[in-house]
């Protein structure tokens, strides 16, 4: 015999069925601003960037025109020729992320592991470096600004008798003075993440070297840093991927008329390039220039960020 369905049961279904509709609705609704948001402030902006990349922008009527890979060409001529601004950009980004690399991970590691183990000093060096964290970034500038454009040649003079221009003034002094910053300033976030890390290591394990005879730095060595591994290759990563997009707080210092061109990064120069009140005035041509550069060293960025992510994760 055939088995006839129970009574009610279409009933339930339809409820069912319409649950189902109206959940969907809301969903709907709900995920519907966001998804537009997605849509028109990423996907369309970064699309229009990359075909402004192969574009010039015609003053006489107001056009966007194709122009192929020229702008691309200008690019990596301007990059090629030793003494433009493009070419101490490169330059200087490159030499921060050496900088970083040699001496801000490994100077913020120890920092961290210092405050973590509670050594000689930790309270100060937690104060010192996580005040920049909590002032303004601007507030830090000027106040950096004024201690080596005026403190220190004022405390020269007085000890010395010997006049001295400051160290963001003398043309010499100047890149030195803003990779230092950088650097040192830069300790605050990189060393609260690490200690987080290292406060997250099981007690156990710490107990267990002790008896086993770890001195601090086999513990550092051997215990602390195969266990924070993991937060390390983030910040390496990011490093490379930051590499071109890197203002190096210029623009805080000197905003877009810096003193000379031999303190530019590349992430400061296409910056300015697309913001100042001259490409404004002149109108939209330099943006096709901007949107190339971008392009460009996100083709060497992505692949390294790729390919070092990569060998970090085989360790």
């Amino acid at each position: 015999m055939e088995a006839k369905p129970l009574m009610g049961y279409n009933t339930v279904k339809r409820k069912w069925s319409r649950k189902r509709l109206h959940e969907l609705i809301f969903y709907s609704l709900f995920m519907a601003w966001p998804v537009i948001q997605f849509c028109v402030f990423y996907i369309a902006v970064n699309t229009n960037s990359i075909l402004l990349a192969f574009k010039q922008y015609d003053t006489l009527t107001g056009k966007y025109t194709f122009i192929g890979f020229d702008n691309f060409k200008n690019f990596v001529s301007d990059i090629a020729m030793g003494g433009s601004p493009l070419y101490y950009g490169m330059r200087n980004s490159l030499i921060l992320f050496g900088l970083e690399l040699l001496f801000g991970i490994p100077l913020a590691l120890l920092f961290s592991f210092s405050i973590y183990k509670k050594m000689l000093g930790w309270r100060v060096f937690r104060v010192v470096l996580f005040l920049p964290s909590i002032i303004s970034g601007i507030v830090i500038v000027l106040i950096f600004q004024y201690f080596v454009n005026n403190a220190i040649p004022e405390l020269v003079l007085s000890l010395f008798g010997i006049r001295m221009e400051g160290f963001l003034d003398m043309p010499e002094t100047r890149l030195g003075t803003i990779f230092f910053y950088n650097i040192f300033f830069s300790f605050g976030f990189r060393v609260l993440m690490y200690s987080s890390a290292m406060s997250r290591i099981p007690e156990e394990l710490v107990e267990y070297g002790a008896l086993d005879g770890l001195t601090h730095l086999k513990e550092f060595w051997h215990l602390t840093l195969p266990l924070i591994y993991p937060t390390i290759t983030a910040f390496f990563v990011l490093n490379i991927a930051g590499i071109f997009t890197d203002q190096a707080s210029i623009y805080s210092f000197f905003g877009d008329e810096p003193r000379d061109s031999t303190i530019y990064t590349i992430g400061y120069y296409l910056f300015i390039r697309v913001q100042s009140t001259k490409a404004a005035v002149g109108g939209l041509r330099y943006y096709p220039y901007a949107s190339a550069g971008g392009l460009f060293c996100t083709l060497i960025a992505a692949p390294l960020t790729l390919f070092a992510r990569w060998v970090f994760e085989k360790f």
